[in-house]
């Protein structure tokens, strides 16, 4: 009798510290959560700029796909600091097939096996 109250004592102590513990941690979060709510709204207040307005969408309606291509791989090849004949566009769209791939196939056949194995014997422990 005298250990099952010594383990009632430790299990009420380890609920009660871990509770403080819990209740410690939640109070940190909300302390960082009020210090987020405050600090930010300063900072933005400092750093607010007027921005120009952005182009319309008319504007974007009018260049081309190989203009589009050409721009961004300008942009591309000036940030890697390479000249534009470096580097090569190529095209990723996904190729259409009927065919699956020969590991989807696998795959599938093997999940289907599986599923039938065990289908059987749960078939066998029912009779």
């Amino acid at each position: 009798m005298e250990k099952i109250f010594l383990g009632l004592e430790v299990m009420i102590i380890g609920f009660c510290i871990t509770m403080l513990f819990l209740s410690f941690l939640y109070l940190i979060l909300v302390g960082f959560s009020h210090l987020n709510r405050i600090l930010p709204a300063t900072v933005r207040t400092k750093t607010t700029k007027q921005l120009n307005a952005c182009p319309t969408q008319a504007a974007a309606e009018k260049t081309s796909p190989t203009e589009l291509i050409a721009v961004i791989s300008a942009s591309i090849s000036s940030y890697l600091h390479k000249s534009p004949q470096e580097i090569a566009v190529i095209s990723v769209l996904p190729q259409r097939t009927t065919l699956r791939s020969e590991w989807v196939a696998a795959g599938r056949n093997n999940l289907l096996a599986k599923g039938h194995y065990h289908f059987l014997r749960r078939k066998e422990r029912k009779s």
